[in-house]
């Protein structure tokens, strides 16, 4: 089995992922959706991956494996299903939550000139920068993601604190970006949490924004 290679001696081995082999080639990686990475061991059963983009790890395993074959530190990850596997493919069916909202993922961070979703404002800090924090998320379906922009209005005829992701949209993905400045940073991170179940509501959106 090859030596481990560039895995932090922080990292939160309890929180990384295990994902079939399969879902990881078709849908990338589980906490940011590119396949832009590595393996960087591989005893035949269990595959540590590591992604160049956000620089996560996780666990690809073969068929019939359900449990990591070698422990991170002390923590074996199990398999589960992924993340982005429902909501990765354009070509699906508009579909919504039996119990209201929509299919959302949050799964990085940027900079974006976009609206904060709590006040408005287009300028982040007082310097006058014109990027805002950004939330990326994906939605399932291109009419879940005008319901989702319409969501983020910040008011009749007024403009929305969520914009669809041009560059995801060339590459056949359906990404929207929510904006926050920095005095309401920690909303946007709120409503990240909030909505780590991979859904959204009008009633989460509520409670995050305070």
């Amino acid at each position: 089995m090859a030596p481990f290679r560039r895995i932090p001696m922080n990292a939160n081995f309890e929180a990384m992922k295990a994902v079939s082999v399969t879902a990881l080639q078709q849908f990338g990686c589980p906490s940011c959706g590119s396949k832009n990475g590595s393996s960087e061991c591989f005893d035949g059963r269990t595959m540590l991956w590591m992604c160049r983009d956000c620089g996560a790890g996780c666990c690809g395993l073969m068929q019939g494996i359900t449990r990591a074959t070698f422990a991170m530190g002390d923590f074996y990850a199990k398999l589960q299903v992924h993340p982005f596997q429902d909501i990765s493919d354009h070509r699906l069916v508009d579909k919504r939550p039996e119990d209201g909202g929509e299919f959302f993922r949050p799964f990085k961070y940027g900079l974006a000139y976009i609206a904060c979703f709590v006040c408005g404002a287009y300028v982040m800090d007082g310097n006058g920068s014109p990027w805002l924090n950004e939330m990326s998320a994906r939605v399932r379906s291109w009419e879940a993601s005008g319901r989702v922009i319409e969501m983020f209005r910040l008011g009749p005829f007024q403009r929305s604190a969520a914009l669809l992701n041009e560059g995801a949209r060339k590459l056949g993905r359906i990404e929207v970006d929510i904006g926050a400045c920095d005095e309401h940073y920690c909303n946007l991170i709120k409503l990240h949490d909030l909505t780590q179940i991979g859904v959204i509501t009008k009633e989460y959106l509520k409670e995050a924004r305070g």
